[in-house]
């Protein structure tokens, strides 16, 4: 199965925050993450991305296992 690509959208801290970027994921609700530099944020953002999946992966198993279902 070819690994599935999530869109980011990297916004510029404001002046008030300090410097940096924050990075969030339109596609998974509740992804986010920040950098002191573009290439940092753009690092963690796959970071953020590989654990935001797997939390959902192991939420849906654990949802599974209790409602007794069964994947196939």
């Amino acid at each position: 199965m070819e690994p599935k690509a999530y869109a980011i959208e990297i916004h510029q801290a404001e002046p008030d925050e300090g410097e940096g970027f924050w990075v969030s994921v339109p596609g998974l609700a509740g992804c986010f993450t920040q950098g002191e530099t573009l290439e940092e944020a753009v690092c963690r953002a796959k970071e953020a991305i590989r654990c935001h999946l797997a939390a959902l992966e192991k939420a849906d198993n654990r949802f599974r296992r209790v409602r007794g279902t069964r994947r196939f």
